[in-house]
């Protein structure tokens, strides 16, 4: 190996070197495990963000059920409204059944007559 060919070998392994370093400093960074680097980092951050958002849903989840159990009781005092206009109704029904039997008698006995006046006529 003459001098040229070491030189050139020297600034290969100096160039390499360069390299490595640069790739160890990118794992370094980015982290070599869970709990070191951007990794640990960003897993942290994503469980304080879990914990926040928990809170959250705790908070909406609370609200939900408290909305749930104001239409229940808007639901109750519905349902006694409700309660008083059916049978309101059911009153109003009956009586105007009892005029339509009425009707229907007074009918009937209007046809009678009627067919008695054809009968005589014929």
């Amino acid at each position: 190996m003459n001098f040229n060919d070491m030189r050139l070998l020297k600034k290969d392994i100096n160039i390499y070197t360069d390299e490595f370093l640069k790739i160890t400093k990118l794992h370094i960074l980015v982290g070599l495990d869970e709990n070191s680097g951007l990794k640990g980092y960003m897993i942290k951050s994503i469980h304080t963000l879990e914990y926040e958002v928990d809170k959250i849903n705790y908070i909406l989840i609370l609200r939900d059920v408290l909305t749930l159990r104001r239409h229940e009781n808007e639901l109750e005092l519905s349902i006694e409204n409700t309660t008083k206009v059916v049978s309101h109704s059911a009153s109003k029904s009956k009586e105007l059944v009892e005029r339509l039997n009425v009707l229907s008698a007074s009918a009937q006995s209007s046809k009678g007559v009627l067919d008695s006046i054809k009968d005589i006529a014929d």
